[in-house]
């Protein structure tokens, strides 16, 4: 006796959930990973020039958010003559 074999249903809606799913995900990662900087202020200033906080900090090209170094950044902008502390607040909204 043989049995008799069945052919598997092939389930599209479930497949097409999990791929637009999946898309969404990698859409959001994409987005988030190339997010730029839209607006810096600096705040507290009276002696030094925004512009050269901005360059010694190097974002004077608005670059992504997530190649930024909040420590390095930091660090740059306190090494200026008149700059006692920093303080750098990245945000996404």
């Amino acid at each position: 006796m043989s049995r008799v074999r069945r052919k598997r249903k092939l389930r599209v809606k479930v497949l097409l959930k999990i791929l637009v799913f999946l898309l969404i995900i990698a859409a959001i990662v994409y987005y988030v990973l190339n997010v730029r900087v839209h607006n810096i202020y600096v705040k507290g200033n009276v002696y030094t020039k925004d512009i050269s906080i901005i360059k010694s900090a190097k974002i004077e090209n608005y670059p992504k958010l997530i190649k930024i170094n909040k420590k390095q950044a930091i660090n740059e902008i306190t090494n200026l003559p008149l700059v006692k502390n920093a303080k750098i607040k990245i945000g996404m909204f």
